[in-house]
């Protein structure tokens, strides 16, 4: 049946800093996932524009792979916003690669 190599799931969140919520900075995300763990696409929707940012993984050979990123966003973003949420998604997914190599 058609969509059943998809998966999906949206999330907002709202930046704290030094313990407090940074007004304005809410963001509705919608991730997508495309074949098995092949393509994941995430779109981030904030009140200064969107972010799109792709994370791709190529099979190289069993339990090898190449991991790509790459992001585009609405020329209006701030580069240190954009820098930030994608900075933070890398990071967290080379965190993850120990948890899911073992």
């Amino acid at each position: 049946a058609d969509g059943q190599h998809i998966a999906w799931f949206s999330n907002h969140a709202t930046l704290k800093f030094n313990g407090k919520l940074v007004k304005g900075s809410d963001a509705d995300a919608m991730i997508t996932f495309a074949g098995p763990a092949s393509a994941v696409f995430f779109t981030f929707e904030t009140p200064l524009g969107g972010i799109t940012l792709f994370h791709c993984h190529t099979p190289l050979s069993p339990l090898k792979q190449k991991i790509h990123f790459a992001w585009f966003c609405d020329l209006k973003m701030p580069s240190l916003l954009v820098w930030y949420v994608v900075g933070n998604w890398i990071a967290q997914w080379q965190a993850d690669v120990f948890v899911w190599s073992n």
